[in-house]
Order: structure tokens, then sequence, then C-alpha cells
């Protein structure tokens, strides 16, 4: 970036007293604090700007397409390291360059945002070494850089012949699980804009969308708040500088490095003046206007109520764009124009029907509800319109069904509400309690007379629309297809298994008995019901299925995997038909599989987990936390596993019995198994973390105590003595043992 420079001449009288101001050699140290720790609030955020800009301005400069040449960034449990492929730098440039102070290549671009020749130094805020690998013109050269007694330092490690092409590679060492976290938290965001960045995380490539406009731009990794992007360097809005509340909206306004916003020398946030309040609230304005002119452009008048409802009076509003929704509310006030409200043809208030449903449809009365299989009588909800809103199905009858219509009905209208008319509806001036007149529907008595017939009028309109989707069974009993139902009935024979009832059912040759697990009302038992099948049409089961022969067994395992599996109970004779057929096997079989060496190791890890968690509620000890925090990131490896394929088991003879399985077989899943040794050992030694007893009151000696008991034990020592009576350490008698083991004195 070019710096504009201004020279004043000043008309002096008299003698020249002129001075220059010099650097007090003693106060070196104190410059170079100035030039790292001292200029940077976020050093890690930092290094990834500094060094990112560096190496995409470098590929610029270079001529070369950055999209086809990205910089390559990896973060690692111990590494950060940032690459490119572009201008390449020589080893006289590296040390008179990028190892001296407030020099820098780019001062003279434009296109360009660096140019304090700051950047490739962040790195010494973090108080270690980076090291340098460099390749211009088939040489290639490694450095080591560091904070020297007063100033930084360098070593030149080796320089040797190279047939890579130009470049640079940048590398930092991480720390700690900390600092790892944090690497990547801040990577993932800082790096949002940039489509010329592929961003690594242990070897996985990091997904970003992202949508750009003249004026705005959005990545699926940005803030939740409007942000904005320098030239597609990620900076946040200080929204009381400018005067305004935060906007809530992940988006970032687009700024060009001619735009007149200047960057501070740490980059870390942008300087801040009247020209860059104008800039940015300008833009605010520009932003705004076109989100809610998208929004209203894609307004309609929508036909009926049913279809406005989730529209109506709602407080939040959102526009769509490829996929990608932004509720645009806060941006409301900054536009030249509203926001369209929702209306409805025909209707002149739509918001009444919205806040008084139940007045909707008040001349038919509720009989009954059936939801998948779940039929109701009782506490029956008054509010058509809302169930119709929640895709129920209206079927008008003439009165309450008995038992035989009820059923038909049930498996005809899976999701409805039953409901019978009450009658027309009559004006009701002297019945206005009366739910079916329209002076209760419409609390006519609350207007004046002339309103009356277009409020009518209206209302008719509205209920009309939902009426014309209503399903008429007033006659089931006479009806065909009631008629035929009940033939299908008397035909099938339907048979409870039992343990001793597998002989039943009249079959050809070629046929099998199988009787498949359900689940029966209200989801409560588990059902298994006869059925005959074609033996040659079994392959084509989508459904992997596990038998029995014993049907306790069977509803176990129905309980544990019958949203996966398919669950039977067949007869041992029976079994010698299917004894082929692929998509069949028995428990045994089952046991062997990937399902169940994955449920079971997921139980096993779900043990360990809970254990960590234990110890990790006594976390406020920095000692504990620093003892177990190591172990973060394989615990949530265990915990991601365990999500996918724990199963909850509520029998535990079950539960046992697959642990005893696999104990004795050896059937685990050692996808993670390496992840769990290692947890498992880390938390073998820390359980006498469990029995140390909190104090009943935190303090700063308290603390100091504590964390001294746990450094005792930590090296096999002997107790500390003499603590405060507060500080009593608890063994019980069965945990004695593991005391012994650890070769402690109980004092």
């Amino acid at each position: 970036m070019i710096i504009n420079k201004q020279t004043n001449e000043v008309l002096k009288t008299g003698e020249d007293t002129s001075k220059k101001a010099t650097i007090n050699q003693d106060k070196i140290a104190k410059l170079q604090y100035i030039l790292t720790k001292g200029l940077y609030q976020d050093p890690i955020g930092s290094v990834i700007n500094e060094w990112s800009a560096n190496a995409i301005d470098s590929v610029v400069q270079s001529g070369k397409n950055p999209i086809e040449n990205p910089v390559i960034i990896n973060i690692t449990d111990d590494k950060f390291t940032v690459q490119d492929f572009g201008l390449g730098i020589s080893k006289d440039d590296f040390i008179n360059v990028c190892m001296n102070y407030l020099t820098s290549t780019k001062e003279s671009d434009n296109q360009s945002i660096g140019h304090f020749g700051l950047g490739m130094k962040s790195f010494l805020a973090l108080d270690r070494s980076a090291t340098f690998i460099i390749r211009k013109d088939g040489i290639e050269c490694k450095f080591i850089s560091y904070m020297g007694d007063e100033f930084m330092e360098y070593d030149l490690i080796y320089e040797k012949t190279t047939e890579e092409q130009n470049g640079f590679i940048c590398e930092l060492k991480i720390n700690n699980w900390a600092e790892y976290n944090e690497f990547k938290s801040k990577a993932i965001k800082r790096l949002a804009y940039y489509d010329t960045v592929l961003l690594y995380i242990n070897e996985y490539l990091q997904e970003n969308n992202i949508l750009r406009s003249d004026d705005w731009q959005y990545s699926q990794n940005a803030f939740s708040k409007l942000h904005l992007c320098l030239k597609d360097v990620y900076y946040e809005i200080n929204f009381e500088q400018l005067g305004i509340s935060q906007i809530n909206i992940p988006i970032a306004l687009r700024f060009g490095l001619e735009d007149g916003l200047t960057p501070t020398p740490s980059r870390e946030s942008l300087i801040m003046n009247q020209t860059s309040k104008v800039l940015i609230l300008d833009k605010i304005k520009k932003v705004a206007n076109w989100f809610i002119d998208k929004y209203n452009s894609e307004w309609k008048e929508y036909e009926t109520l049913k279809d406005a409802w989730n529209f109506i009076n709602k407080s939040d509003f959102y526009v769509n764009i490829n996929d990608t929704r932004f509720k645009i509310n806060s941006l409301q006030q900054y536009a030249d124009n509203e926001i369209k409200t929702v209306k409805i043809k025909n209707v002149e208030n739509t918001e009444w029907y919205f806040y008084n449903p139940n007045r909707l449809l008040s001349n038919y009365s509720v009989v009954g509800e059936n939801n998948h299989d779940l039929w109701s009588n009782k506490n029956l909800t008054k509010n058509i319109v809302e169930k119709i809103i929640n895709k129920y199905k209206v079927i008008v009858v003439n009165s309450i069904p008995e038992r035989r219509v009820k059923n038909y009905l049930k498996e005809k209208y899976n999701l409805a509400l039953f409901v019978k008319h009450l009658g027309e509806r009559k004006l009701g001036k002297d019945d206005q309690k009366n739910v079916t007149t329209y002076f209760y529907a419409l609390d006519l008595d609350k207007i004046t007379q002339p309103e009356w017939k277009n409020k009518i009028k209206e209302l008719n309109y509205v209920e009309n629309q939902f009426k014309k989707d209503f399903i008429y069974e007033l006659d089931v009993e006479n009806s065909q297809g009631f008629k035929d139902w009940l033939e299908k009935r008397k035909k099938e024979r339907v048979y409870k298994v039992s343990d001793s009832n597998y002989k039943v059912l009249d079959k050809k040759e070629d046929e099998v008995t199988i009787a498949f697990g359900r689940n029966s009302y209200a989801g409560k038992k588990i059902t298994f019901e006869k059925e005959t099948f074609k033996v040659s049409k079994l392959n084509q089961n989508p459904y992997l299925t596990i038998y029995f022969e014993d049907k306790d067994r069977a509803t176990q395992y129905y309980e544990l995997i019958g949203k996966k599996y398919k669950i039977a109970l067949i007869g041992k004779r029976e079994q010698l038909k299917i004894k082929n057929i692929h998509n069949f096997m028995t428990e045994q079989e089952f046991q062997k599989s990937k399902t169940f060496k994955r449920i079971v190791t997921s139980i096993m890890f779900d043990e360990l987990i809970e254990t960590y968690r234990s110890i990790y509620s006594r976390s406020s000890l920095d000692i504990i936390q620093n003892l177990i925090n190591p172990l973060e990131k394989d615990i949530e490896i265990l915990q991601d596993y365990t999500s996918k394929n724990r199963k909850f088991i509520r029998d535990n003879q079950l539960l046992d019995s697959m642990i005893a399985i696999a104990k004795e077989y050896n059937l685990y899943d050692y996808q993670f198994m390496d992840v769990y040794n290692r947890c498992k050992e880390s938390l073998d030694k820390y359980k006498f973390l469990n029995y140390i007893q909190k104090p009943d009151r935190w303090n700063e000696e308290s603390v100091k105590e504590i964390n001294s008991i746990i450094t005792q034990f930590l090296y096999h020592q002997k107790m500390y003595r003499g603590l405060h009576q507060e500080l009593e350490f608890v063994v019980k008698e069965q945990e004695k043992e593991i005391v012994e083991e650890l070769q402690l004195e109980i004092v």
C-alpha cells in the first residue's frame, strides 16, 4: 500500500536551533517491545493475519492466478504453517527486508495491504522462534529467527539448490492444546473471506462457502454480527464508536483498499476517524436498502389464511440467497424503505384472524383425533384451525364413531381431526354466547351495524378457504369402502404370537410364516403378528432382519435396534426355509456385525467419558485443569463416536449379556481404540482426584493447599502434613487399595 508523503516548509527567523531526535541506545529493548508485544493485543490472531496476507500478496505480485495457486495453511497439534508458491525471496532480500524493521517490499504497491514491514515479525510477540524456508530461482535457504538480548536475531541453517518452485514457508511451534484450539478457531474466523487460501486442520480441509455482492459478502465461518472486510481482511465493528446499536446479521461490509479505510500498524483494527465513520455508516445504509428491497421484491399477496399463517405478525424477517437465510430485522431502521407486511387477498384485517383462530369454524365440534394410530376422545382441542395449519386432515362425521367405524377411519386417515357440524351460522343477536353465531365469532356488538355485512362476508370467505379441504364421512357404515374393509378383516387370520404359537397359518410349500415386531398402541408394548410370505420374495426386503425363537429376547432387541433393523420371531422348522436368504440373520450372526461392535464399544467409551466428567467437575482447580485439559481432544473424539452409535438399553440383562459376549470374543470396533486406551491410562492415573474432599469454602489458601495435596500424589510422595482442618483428606475403606497402589502414607 502506498503511504502518501507530505513535505511542509516552515519559514524560520533568527538562529537555527533545530536538532534531530535520536533513539537512546539504552532503550533498544524498549523499542523492540513496542514493535512486538506492545504492538499486538492478539498475538495469535495477528500471526495468522500477517503471514496469510504476506503469502497472498506474494502470489499476486508473482503474476500467478491466486485461485489456481492458493496459499496452503496447516494447523496441527503442534505446528502452524503457511506456504505460498508466489514470488519467492532471495537470501539477501530476506535478510535486508524481512529481518529489518520498517522495511517492506510493498511500500509502492497499492494492491497490497502491508506496508510497515512488521508482519513477518509478529511471531516475536509469542516469545518463541519461527522457521522460514525461502525458495528463489533454484536456491533454497532455511532460517530460524528468534528474540535476542535486545533485538531480533536469526541464523542461516542451510543454503542449497532446489528444483522446487519459488515460494515461502513460515512455521511456528504450537505449545499446548489451548493454543491449538485458539489457532484453529481464529484461523477459521480470520480467513473466512479468503478464497485464495486452503486451510487444513489436522489434515482435514475446512469447507467454506462465500457469497459476494458489490457492497457485502458472507462466509459460513463468519461472526453472527455485522463486521467488515478491507480487501477480504476481517475486522470487527465498534458499534459504540459509530454511535449505533449492534447489527445482528452475519455479513461483512466490503471495502477496497482505495476506499479510504486505513488499518493500524498492527492491522488488528482500523483507524476510526470521522471519515471512516461516514464511510461505514453510508455502507450500512446501502446494504440495508439492498436487503429490504430484496425482501420486498419477493413479497406477495397470499391467497388464503392457511398459506400466510406462518408469516402473519411474525417478529422476524428473512431473505434467502443461495440456500442461505439472513435475518434482516436489525437492518430495517437503516433502510429508506419499510418492510412490507403480510396481506391476504380479499381480507382487510389479516392479524385479527391470526389472534382469534378459535372464532373460526366455531360451528364445528371436535369428536375425535387420530395421531399416528393414537386415537383420542378426551381433552380435545377446540382450535380446528391450529390443527389444519399443523397438517391435520379434517374429517366431518355425523357422530362419535363406534368401535369398528373408528378402526376403519384410523387406518384410512393417519393424521386427522374428526368433527361434527353443529349447524349453519345465524346472526345470533339475541343469542350472543352461542358459538355458532356471527355475533360470537365476530364480536358484532363491538362494531357499528353498517360494518356487519362486510365482516360477515369476509368471515365466510376465510372459513370457506379452510372448509374446501374438509373430507366428509357422514354415512360410513353404508359406504362401499367400509364394507370392503370389513370383508377384508373377516378373511384375514390374525394370530397373537406366544411361546407355543408357531404352527397355525395355512400356507403353501413355498411360503414361510414370520412374525415381525412392531409398536402397539401408544408404543407402550411390542407385539408380533404372524404373516405368510413367499420365500422367493424375501430377498427383495430392503431391511436386514434379525430373527429369534424366544419372544422376550426378540423384544429386547426390538427396543435396542428396532428403528434400524427388522426384528422377527421365526419357528425352528420355518428357519430352515430362510437359511439361504441373505438379508436374514440370527442373533449370533448379528453379534459379529459392525453395528453390534459399535454399540458395545460406545458403551465402553461412555463409561470412560463419565469418569472424565466426574473429574472435570472439579476443574475449578487449576492443577486439575492442567492435568485433564490435554485429554479434551481425545474425549471429544470418543463423545462423537458415542453419540453416533450409543443405544439406550433399558434391559440390564440384555446389556450385561452383550458386554459379556463382547469381552469373551473380543467383539469391539478398534477404529478409535488407541484413543480410548490413551485416555483410560491417564484417567486411571488421576482417579485419586475424586477422593479429595472439597473444602467448605474456597479461598486462595484452600486452593493452594488442595493443589499441594494433588502434587504430592502425582509424585508418589507422602501426603502434605499440617493441613488446615477444613481440608481433611478422606479415604473410604474401599478406596484404600488405590492409595496403597500409589504407595502413599495416610496421615
